[in-house]
């Protein structure tokens, strides 16, 4: 287990870090499904703050069914000091369905303002 994340943690230093590493898997899922929607934010001090992905069945599942019911927001950082933020609905059969994630260095108006001005343009 421990040589497991090691390697795995020297795959992801090979393509550049955590960062560049889920650019390239979004961009891959991109390749074999048309419609991903994901956003980066970088702050002031060029530091990536925001996050944020959907995906096509998620995007499909917002213009479906429309308003966000739930925004679920995590009170414990990730060990880069990030919250992880998931914006749900309620489809026709009252069943949860997640239709977006970010993760941000804030859980303030901005970012909110930001990631559900994403949703709304997807």
């Amino acid at each position: 287990m421990f040589q497991s994340r090691a390697d795995e943690r020297q795959a992801i230093r090979a393509q550049g870090g955590q960062v560049s590493t889920l650019l390239n898997m979004l961009e891959k899922l991109e390749s074999q499904e048309q419609g991903w929607h994901h956003s980066f934010w970088h702050n002031e001090n060029d530091r990536l703050a925001r996050f944020f992905w959907m995906s096509p069945y998620q995007i499909a599942l917002a213009h479906l069914h429309g308003d966000i019911l739930i925004v679920d927001v995590t009170e414990n950082k990730n060990v880069y000091g990030m919250y992880l933020t998931i914006f749900v609905i309620i489809d026709g059969e009252y069943r949860s369905r997640n239709i977006a994630y970010c993760l941000s260095d804030r859980q303030d108006q901005p970012m909110f303002v930001w990631a559900l001005e994403l949703i709304t343009t997807s």
